[in-house]
């Protein structure tokens, strides 16, 4: 059997080489991980590894709106490190 996708939830610094080697499979990769923000996130260095390296796409942000939800989606070429 051959995996569609990967999918990890709270990613961490700890991962990132091995969500690094997991890109050579050509499989996609969905994950998930805690930040404030984009802008947080991308402070990280494991993440900015990660996007250098082209391992995500898009990036989602959600967040807590009263009794709903927000969803910030940006392309990963309009991130700025």
């Amino acid at each position: 059997m051959s995996p569609q996708y990967i999918i990890c939830d709270e990613l961490g610094a700890e991962e990132a080489e091995s969500v690094l080697a997991a890109q050579n499979c050509g499989v996609p990769l969905i994950a998930t991980a805690h930040a404030s923000s984009l802008e947080g996130l991308m402070k990280r260095e494991a993440f900015v590894k990660l996007h250098r390296a082209g391992v995500f796409g898009t990036y989602v942000g959600i967040r807590r709106m009263g009794a709903g939800y927000g969803f910030d989606i940006t392309e990963g070429q309009a991130v700025a490190i």
